[in-house]
Formats: C-alpha cells, sequence, structure tokens
C-alpha cells in the first residue's frame, strides 16, 4: 500500500510539473513579445504587453484546468480499479519481471497468509513456491514478460506454514505504447 500512495504521489509531482512547465511556458512567451517588440519599435506599448498577459493567463488557466480535470478522473479511476482488484474474492497480484510482488490484493494476501502487504510488497515471491515448482514459474514469468499468457499449477507454503496449491492464471500488462510493463 505504501508503493501504492508513493506512486500516487509520484504522479502529483508529475501534475506539479506539468503546471509549473506551462506557467513557465506563458512567462517566456510574454518576455519573447516584449523583447521583439524593444527590438522593432524600440519600447514595447503598456497596453500591449498587458493584453498579452491577460490573454496568456487567461490560456493557462484553460489549460491548468484541463489538466486537473484530467488528473481528478485519473486519481478517481485509480481508486475505482484499486477498489475492484481489493474486493475480486481471487488472489490477483502484480509483479515485476524478477518475481517482486508489486500489489497483491487482500484474498492473495490472506492466501499466503500475510498480515499486511507490507510483509510481501516489495519482496520476490520465489520464497513461498517450493523448490521443486521454482524453474517452472520463473519459465512462466519470462513467457509473460515476453509478451505470453500462462498458466501454472504449483504448490507454496504460506507465511505461517501452511501449504497448498496455486493454479495461476498470468498475463502481461503494457503501458499506453504497448511495452510490457
Amino acid at each position: 500500500m505504501k508503493k501504492h500512495i508513493f506512486r500516487q504521489l509520484q504522479d502529483i509531482k508529475a501534475w506539479q510539473l506539468k503546471f509549473y512547465s506551462v506557467l513557465f511556458s506563458i512567462l517566456m512567451a510574454e518576455v519573447i513579445v516584449a523583447s521583439m517588440g524593444i527590438l522593432l519599435k524600440g519600447y514595447v506599448p503598456v497596453d500591449y504587453l498587458l493584453t498579452g498577459l491577460v490573454a496568456s493567463f487567461f490560456v493557462a488557466f484553460l489549460v491548468i484546468t484541463i489538466l486537473l480535470q484530467f488528473r481528478e478522473q485519473f486519481v478517481e479511476s485509480q481508486l475505482q480499479l484499486n477498489t475492484i482488484i481489493d474486493t475480486e474474492p481471487e488472489c490477483v497480484k502484480l509483479m515485476a519481471a524478477d518475481g517482486t510482488l508489486l500489489q497483491m490484493n487482500g484474498a492473495g494476501l490472506m492466501l499466503i497468509e500475510a498480515d499486511s502487504a507490507n510483509q510481501v510488497i516489495g519482496h520476490n515471491v520465489l520464497k513461498i513456491i517450493l523448490p521443486k515448482y521454482r524453474a517452472a514459474f520463473i519459465a512462466l514469468t519470462k513467457q509473460v514478460f515476453a509478451g505470453g499468457a500462462a498458466n501454472l499449477e504449483f504448490e507454496i507454503q504460506g507465511l505461517k506454514g501452511t501449504r497448498r496449491w496455486l493454479d495461476t492464471h498470468a498475463v502481461p500488462l503494457r503501458d499506453a505504447e504497448g511495452n510490457i510493463t
């Protein structure tokens, strides 16, 4: 959960950076317009500068409003998706290519006998997979990160010692450019 919050904070910082970029662009445009007026006419009429500045800030306000609406919609959709994942009765997990657990819902945490996500997030899932199934699990992970879906039945030993069989179905997740994440 902490990593999820950290990712949301990174998203907010990215939006702040976009905001400051828009503001900086507007100010730079005004500096360029003023410089051109000085070069061409020797001076810049005050009403011309004020009109340009008001127009620029109006455009900036519109752009920032649109960005904030998109950010709000993004955060809302993330919360909805997290709610769906967290209430799913089956184990749902997100993993890195090396087997590091990035996210797991409540059903998965119960399955592996974790008292909290902090016990497993950032740790490698191979630790709970019985040794004789680890090579098959690594092969499954490689297949998924190569772009294919895969299934595997294997045995784990939960954090409190209980052994159980799992049947997993794994699929690659892609970013907006189609790269596997």
